[in-house]
């Protein structure tokens, strides 16, 4: 429990805590800490969801399951992909390729 104290001298209190997230392919550990809404410093990680469908015989039809990946393994993962993916790039307001993205994307950052 942290407590914060305001110019008007009002006393808030947050509950924080604690968590670490883990890489489910690598392995790579972030520590983060929640108060309502959960910080990634650089969302150095991303929460993925799948849902199995219809005859699914990977996970399961109606199942559903959350895995975690670090930046490096995202891009590994979209890296395999045969087909690119199609990124709707919200900052420029632009759809593009993965390969199309990561040629751009640095100067993106400046």
């Amino acid at each position: 429990m942290i407590t914060l104290v305001t110019a008007e001298e009002q006393v808030t209190q947050v509950m924080v805590v604690r968590r670490t997230i883990t890489c489910n392919k690598c392995g790579a550990e972030l520590d983060t800490i929640v108060d309502g809404e959960e910080q990634h410093p650089d969302d150095q990680f991303h929460e993925i969801l799948l849902y199995g469908g219809w005859c699914n015989w990977v996970i399961g039809d109606g199942t559903k399951t959350t895995f975690h990946l670090c930046q490096l393994c995202v891009n590994e993962l979209l890296d395999s992909f045969k087909i690119p993916v199609i990124l709707d790039c919200g900052i420029k307001s632009k759809e593009r390729s993965w390969p199309e993205w990561k040629a751009v994307r640095p100067a993106w950052r400046t």
